[in-house]
């Protein structure tokens, strides 16, 4: 189940998120000297609640996946929740990404959203975003919420 992790609860968490923030310093940054800097960003970001932190949990309470979003806006008039990171560490189920996009489908109509948006230039993961209604290119995502 994808749940939202309690801003007090972050820290807990600290080790899954910087093999996260890792991935995405290597497939990410021209110069991974900016690494410090953007796990220091993406720290104070989910400290502040600029940022939240999903967890996806197997049966047996195993973090499965992590998802870090935050709140933009598409135009002058349309809120998005994007998402800025997605990583796996086990199997994800079919079931398991209906239901976790369901969740943050929810989670965006709560909080004033009519998008949800993404980038990503992995082809498994825009495949599957586009199988749960998902349009866009290879590289921006995005979903009616």
């Amino acid at each position: 189940m994808l749940t939202i992790v309690k801003q007090t609860d972050i820290l807990k968490h600290w080790d899954k998120v910087d093999k996260c923030i890792e991935y995405l310093i290597q497939t990410t940054l021209k110069d991974p000297k900016d690494g410090q800097l953007l796990r220091d960003v993406i720290r104070e970001s989910l400290l502040k609640d600029v940022f939240k932190l999903w967890i996806l949990t197997g049966a047996d309470n195993t973090i499965k996946c992590i998802v870090i979003t935050t709140n933009s806006l598409v135009s002058y008039v349309q809120k998005s929740l994007h998402i800025y990171a997605l990583l796996g560490f086990e199997h994800i189920t079919e079931e398991e990404y209906v239901k976790s996009f369901d969740t943050l489908k929810t989670f965006a109509r709560s909080t004033g959203c009519r998008l949800i948006t993404a980038e990503s230039s992995n082809d498994f993961i825009v495949s599957k975003f586009k199988e749960l209604g998902g349009t866009g290119y290879s590289l921006n995502l995005y979903w009616e919420v």
